[in-house]
């Protein structure tokens, strides 16, 4: 999984609920341990598009709604 380090304020991570060392296990159903594969899932998708992730946060585990915004 990947560690977050730091969360931007105002978004659409932190609209969706994820918070600084939550560990993103899976990313639209697939395992991901690189932020290369999260890039590649990702521009499969267009803005708008809801994404769910697979987040372990301390000792539990739960899904998260992320909604793609436009890329920078």
């Amino acid at each position: 999984g990947l560690v977050v380090l730091e969360v931007a304020d105002k978004s659409p991570a932190q609209e969706a609920g994820i918070e600084p060392n939550d560990i993103i296990l899976k990313f639209d159903g697939t395992e991901v341990s690189s932020v290369s594969q999260v890039n590649k899932i990702r521009e499969q998708h267009k803005p708008g598009d809801k994404i769910t992730l697979t987040i372990m946060r301390g000792s539990f585990t739960f899904d998260l709604t992320l909604t793609l915004a436009n890329r920078p």
